[in-house]
């Protein structure tokens, strides 16, 4: 099969951006006297967007109101808004793959389920030389990830079919989301999540490093115009 576009998902697929996500939420935490959690723990909270990141977050054997929840999902997006590009980096080997992806003209896409201010914001900081076809994080009126809604909007846009595509990511989320698409899903293992995941929910491929994904290009096949 000769792959036509690629969506990537962001936050541990492009971009190394746990130990802020942790930071803002376990000040909010701190603010409304809630225990704190190692960075390590937000690998498991991420993922599924800012309100399941933030009842992830909070103490499980407390019934929370719910307009505390609301008060603290707010709390997290005011914070993380001031610091989110204080640690977060481009992993190790993405330059180098966006370089060769867009010399050769791959169609590529960014699909989060961050909100979709925070995703187009981060993306212009941290990959301004790079042409996306479409950015697109989660925004009220649309379905998050794992819904393929999203994804199929963007197989539109590339004017391909969802067969043509690939779909990579770090979590089962982005796994079943290529699945329920009918998209080719690929995992990454520097994300934030491990294999027997990604396997398990239904990952074709994993690729251990960047440069893996180069390749899969050459060997697997990437249409290249």
């Amino acid at each position: 099969m000769k792959y036509k576009g690629i969506i990537f998902d962001l936050d541990g697929t492009l971009l190394d951006s746990i130990t802020d996500i942790a930071n803002a939420m376990n000040s909010v935490l701190g603010y409304f006297g809630y225990p704190k959690h190692p960075v390590s723990a937000y690998k498991l909270y991420v993922g599924d967007g800012v309100d399941i990141l933030v009842k992830r977050a909070l103490p499980q054997n407390k019934n929370i109101e719910k307009q505390i929840i609301e008060k603290c999902i707010l709390a997290y997006r005011a914070d993380y808004s001031k610091r989110w590009k204080e640690n977060s980096k481009l992993y190790p080997g993405i330059p180098e793959l966006m370089n060769i992806i867009q010399k050769i003209g791959i169609k590529t896409a960014i699909l989060s389920n961050k909100p979709n201010d925070f995703t187009n914001q981060i993306v212009s900081n941290f990959m301004p030389q790079y042409k996306f076809e479409m950015v697109v994080g989660s925004q009220a009126e649309a379905p998050k990830k794992p819904d393929p809604t999203q994804a199929l909007k963007i197989a539109t846009h590339f004017n391909l079919s969802p067969s043509e595509i690939v779909f990579v990511g770090d979590t089962d989320t982005d796994m079943i989301t290529a699945r329920n698409a009918k998209m080719y899903p690929i995992g990454v293992l520097w994300g934030f999540r491990d294999a027997s995941e990604l396997k398990a929910s239904g990952a074709k491929i994993l690729l251990k490093e960047p440069r893996s994904f180069l390749e899969f290009i050459a060997k697997d096949g990437i249409y290249i115009n």
